[in-house]
């Protein structure tokens, strides 16, 4: 048995280097479709940290109930593609919690979906009493996994035997015991898991071969890809106004190109894949005037589009910790800096 966490955007800027000491694997949130389909704000930078660290990963899907099987699989697909691609070894869940007049045929649906594309069968997340409440003979067969959610009070001890059943399943792959847990490197409260096997097994769950890649975003009726796009690698320094400057757009524009992948215009991470205007002049991208970055100004004024990382990248700072550190008194949230504050820069 081995012990990981799962994680969102809840959890903020995570310390990837931190946690790998402490857990032997993880799963990361990369969108839903609960409110709308949507990426995960944190997902890309995760997904990034985490793979450097060498750290055994999965990603989950929050599953909405409420739109057709085929633009689930599609939006998913640009899920997919946002991550670039999953991996050998990384494992595919989909996470059930809502509603659905057949709930079976849904997630079966969309499981095979997935596996057309290339996948492996995923992993089911669904809670104990959602495992009792249906029959789940068909995902069985499909050889889909189950991940049970079961908490008790959130103080179940895995290792005196308290585990939860799995009905059809012949037993569970991977059991989430506490919501409430904690993990050094994580700010608050994450979720806690317990994998069915070791590391080896875990990976086998994951995609075999090369891994699978989503060449291109493929559009469904919620996520509108124009078709006079091409794509960009965001790299280091970057902001969505710098980008949006070298096309003379502007970053709401960007922005409104790639709601589905950017879920606040002031976070996006080196190795982020957006979209961006393949017609039109492309002109040498604007540096930032003396005001706002002077290598030998000990001072930054934020600007739209700008985040601690980007910030950091551009004072040649090891990390974006230490800019932090240096501007606690007026930064108590590092994902909330606003336009307009002066920021020392250690």
């Amino acid at each position: 048995m081995i012990k990981g966490i799962d994680v969102s955007r809840w959890q903020g800027i995570i310390n990837w280097h931190l946690v790998k000491q402490n857990v032997q694997f993880a799963i990361i949130k990369i969108g839903g479709s609960d409110q709308g389909f949507y990426a995960d704000g944190m997902a890309v930078r995760n997904v990034l940290e985490a793979r450097s660290q060498g750290i055994p990963i999965g990603f989950y899907v929050y599953l909405g109930g409420a739109s057709l099987v085929e633009d689930e699989v599609k939006h998913i697909k640009n899920l997919i593609h946002n991550i670039g691609g999953v991996r050998p070894g990384e494992v595919f869940c989909l996470d059930w919690e809502e509603h659905h007049n057949n709930e079976v045929a849904y997630v079966k649906g969309i499981a095979k979906g997935l596996i057309d594309a290339g996948l492996k069968p995923p992993m089911i997340y669904m809670s104990l009493s959602r495992v009792r409440g249906n029959n789940w003979a068909p995902l069985v067969a499909m050889n889909c996994a189950l991940w049970v959610a079961a908490w008790g009070d959130n103080d179940a001890v895995p290792e005196k035997g308290e585990v939860p059943g799995s009905d059809e399943w012949p037993h569970w792959a991977m059991w989430q015991y506490s919501s409430t847990g904690t993990v050094p490197g994580i700010s608050g409260r994450v979720d806690l898991n317990q994998f069915n096997g070791s590391v080896e097994v875990f990976k086998k769950y994951g995609t075999a071969g090369r891994g699978v890649t989503m060449p291109s975003p493929v559009n469904s009726s919620r996520v509108v890809i124009g078709t006079s796009t091409t794509e960009y690698v965001v790299k280091a320094g970057d902001s969505l106004s710098v980008i949006a400057a070298q096309w003379g757009k502007s970053w709401q524009q960007l922005w409104d190109l790639n709601r589905d992948k950017v879920s606040s215009p002031d976070r996006i991470f080196p190795g982020q894949k957006l979209r961006v205007w393949s017609s039109g002049n492309k002109s040498v991208a604007q540096k930032p005037t003396a005001t706002h970055f002077n290598p030998h100004v000990r001072t930054y004024e934020v600007v739209h589009g700008d985040s601690l990382s980007g910030i950091a990248a551009k004072f040649g700072l090891s990390s974006w910790h230490l800019l932090w550190e240096a501007n606690r008194n007026i930064i108590s949230d590092p994902d909330l800096i606003r336009p307009g504050q002066k920021l020392r820069i250690p």
